[in-house]
């Protein structure tokens, strides 16, 4: 039925909102790259003039990446 798979999705996307919102609202590239470094082992502080994202920062990111990744275990 379309109208449950449109509600199916707009649950989803409001679940993963919040790791849009770690990567590129909070902290930009300096939060992506701590959260790469954090979650697969690589990607390093940014480059000057960027400021590296604080432990605090990096580990708001990490939990809210996690209900993104888990949303992308479950549909692979």
């Amino acid at each position: 039925n379309t109208n449950e798979n449109w509600a199916e999705i707009q649950r989803l996307q409001g679940k993963i909102v919040g790791a849009d919102h770690a990567f590129f609202r909070w902290n930009g590239i300096s939060g992506v790259k701590a959260a790469m470094q954090k979650i697969l082992g690589y990607g390093g502080l940014a480059r000057a003039p960027l400021l590296p994202t604080s432990e605090e920062h990096q580990q708001k990111i990490v939990e809210a990446l996690q209900v993104a990744l888990e949303i992308e275990k479950s549909l692979s």
